[in-house]
């Protein structure tokens, strides 16, 4: 987690930093977004966000911080159980629904915009039919990230100049989970899983 603390640190310095210089030419909006992830599994369903966003000029560049509160889920499948002859005797939908903060730090120049963005889940669990347990290694075997650290790009399409579109991809740089694999005579064996990409459509709304 001290990475995580220090990433947030120089993310509040720079955010408090920019708002000082920018003054009076800077904008602040609404963003709305549809997302779908993808990890190891199934490409998840559902990613709805909501949050605030700020447009900073920087000499011909934006800096563009936003602060956003997610609910998605990560992966939905369906898996077969059997019996003890490999029979198929029912499925069960398989699904990881969070909560999320979400903070993208990216800059932009005319329609093109990168940067850095994590995220931090809230209440991760791993679902199968109704039946929902957390996934803080404790009820499962597998364990969330503590957060997610990407690479973002982003295309925007400017309608007016308080309203615009934009569609994203953030690269996951971090394993999603640890699955911890209980041993007998050997210690415990954590397997980490593949990185979560992102793909996300918005819509931003300047009111200020």
């Amino acid at each position: 987690m001290n990475t995580l603390k220090k990433f947030m640190f120089a993310a509040a310095f720079l955010c408090a930093a920019t708002v000082v210089n920018a003054g009076n030419s800077m904008k602040v909006g609404a963003r709305l977004s549809y997302s779908m992830q993808s990890i190891a599994y199934d490409r998840g369903m559902l990613g709805l966000g909501a949050g605030l966003a700020v447009d900073a000029p920087i000499g011909p560049i934006f800096f563009s911080p936003e602060l956003a509160f997610l609910y998605r889920n990560n992966w939905s499948t369906t898996l077969k159980l059997l019996d003890f002859d490999e029979n198929i005797i029912g499925t069960v939908d398989y699904t990881q629904p969070e909560f999320a903060i979400s903070i993208p730090l990216m800059f932009k120049f005319l329609y093109i915009a990168a940067g850095v963005q994590i995220d931090i889940p809230i209440a991760p669990k791993e679902c199968f039919d109704n039946d929902c347990l957390s996934m803080n290694g404790k009820e499962t075997i597998n364990k969330r990230s503590d957060y997610d650290l990407g690479i973002v790009f982003s295309f925007n399409h400017i309608i007016t100049p308080n309203l615009a579109l934009d569609f994203r991809y953030v690269y996951g740089t971090r394993p999603h989970h640890t699955t911890k694999l209980p041993g007998t005579s050997l210690p415990d064996v954590e397997i980490k899983s593949k990185k979560m990409d992102l793909f996300s459509f918005g819509i931003k709304y300047f009111f200020l």
